[in-house]
């Protein structure tokens, strides 16, 4: 049969224009019915589940990484991606090939179109095709393991037709709120739903609100909960950028002196989140525990948009941060890593998140600030944000630049090459503003990175 989706033209068209990625569909009714006509993929691997409102991603990547290292054909699926689509699935690290998703997308057309022809509320979602061309694709490789990362929530996210191994929530905090809930306790019921019935449960740092919550459901379900401070913990040692070491402990073991590239005291526990998760797929599954694995993978792990330090001379970092919790996890990294000192920054925060919010926590590091526009459809009005800095921040210029390239070459300007750049507030924005700084600068060079 002659392929419908012969280019990635005709893939990305099918994607962005019949079904809008921005648009938000809840629900499980659609996956199902999609996954069942194709013979259910989601249970052709063993997969680790990765729910939270920061941290997520990190952690699913390190899972990925571990069980990658130890030489399984292992994938991975995350939302959103920086700069191009094929960042959201993986293989073994890999991108997947345009090849591989024209084949895939034309393998599993025939079910979306005849849930297409249903009705309205029939229709998959961008994020629900994404989802199962991940696990379609995981399955064609014959994966042995996938890390998914949840879209939003939980309960009632497409990737929560998995049956995993085991169940992580990263963190819970204030994030989503029209779709999941203005408490913390609300959120949380929404990232307790992908808990499953006796499967482990890894919970890292969360307030008592949310905690009640998520133990409630673990025991509704009989899972075993292993949550910070008592299942596991960990203690930092040292914060340089590009070199930070952790200890991590659990009750009767203990694995000292670890060293995480990433930079931030947070991913010491998306670190250790990741060690506790691993070695409790290693206890469900069989296979064997590696501390060499954890301290390798580890040493060298990199992901994009995680305090990311892209250049020197000046130093420019990127941060995919897109809500307070985000933002004042990332207040701490600065000043970790750069004192007193303060950041130009570029941002483009989208007209949906508690913008008030995160400008009142990221002003105090703030010298100049650069409101540009990110590419994210009608959730974006980039004056009401302008406005907003430039009524709350006393004494510090707020410039509004709609083109994130002229955005960059000002923010160059300002630096004269040695006050550092800051760009945070969105994932739509700060892949196009890594690449744009990219071509002016030289990337950051590995003997600088061991600085």
């Amino acid at each position: 049969m002659e392929p419908i989706f012969k280019t990635m033209d005709d893939f990305y068209s099918f994607l962005y224009e019949s079904r809008p990625h921005q648009q938000i569909k809840l629900g499980l009714e659609r996956i199902f019915k999609l996954s069942r006509q194709l013979g259910h993929p989601e249970r052709a691997f063993r997969s680790i589940h990765v729910a939270g409102t920061n941290g997520k991603g990190s952690v699913t990547r390190m899972i990925s990484a571990f069980l990658t290292d130890m030489g399984y054909t292992v994938g991975a699926n995350y939302s959103p991606h920086l700069v191009n689509f094929s960042e959201r699935i993986t293989l073994n690290e890999e991108p997947v090939s345009d090849e591989d998703l024209l084949r895939v997308l034309n393998a599993v057309y025939p079910a979306i179109e005849r849930m297409d022809r249903l009705d309205q509320k029939m229709k998959p979602s961008f994020f629900e095709i994404v989802t199962l061309l991940a696990f379609e694709y995981f399955r064609e490789k014959k994966a042995d393991f996938a890390s998914i990362e949840v879209g939003m929530g939980g309960r009632l996210d497409a990737s929560n037709i998995l049956r995993p191994e085991v169940c992580v929530i990263t963190s819970i905090g204030f994030d989503h709120m029209k779709s999941l809930g203005n408490t913390l306790a609300k959120i949380a019921g929404e990232k307790a739903g992908i808990i499953k019935k006796k499967v482990p449960l890894v919970c890292g740092a969360i307030s008592a609100e949310a905690a009640a919550t998520i133990r409630s459901r673990a025991k509704k379900m009989e899972s075993p909960a292993f949550c910070l401070g008592e299942g596991y913990s960990y203690y930092p040692r040292l914060c340089a950028i590009d070199d930070n070491r952790f200890d991590y402990f659990e009750p009767g073991y203990a694995l000292k002196d670890i060293s995480v590239r990433l930079n931030g005291r947070h991913q010491f526990l998306n670190g250790a989140t990741a060690i506790c998760a691993y070695r409790r797929l290693c206890d469900r599954t069989g296979i064997p525990y590696r501390e060499e694995t954890v301290r390798s993978v580890l040493r060298k792990i990199s992901w994009p948009a995680r305090f990311e330090r892209i250049a020197t001379a000046p130093d420019i970092i990127i941060d995919g941060g897109h809500n307070p919790p985000a933002f004042e996890t990332l207040v701490k990294a600065w000043r970790d890593y750069y004192g007193k000192q303060k950041a130009i920054f570029v941002t483009g925060i989208l007209s949906d998140k508690d913008y008030p919010k995160m400008i009142e926590v990221i002003a105090p590091i703030l010298s100049h600030v650069i409101v540009t526009e990110p590419k994210a459809g009608d959730r974006v009005r980039i004056e009401e944000v302008a406005e907003a800095f430039r009524e709350r921040l006393e004494g510090v210029q707020t410039e509004l630049i709609k083109d994130h390239r002229e955005a960059c070459v000002r923010a160059l300007a300002l630096s004269g090459g040695e006050k550092p750049i800051l760009s945070a507030g969105s994932l739509y924005l700060v892949g196009y503003i890594k690449d744009t700084f990219l071509e002016y600068l030289k990337p950051v060079s590995a003997s600088a990175a061991q600085r």
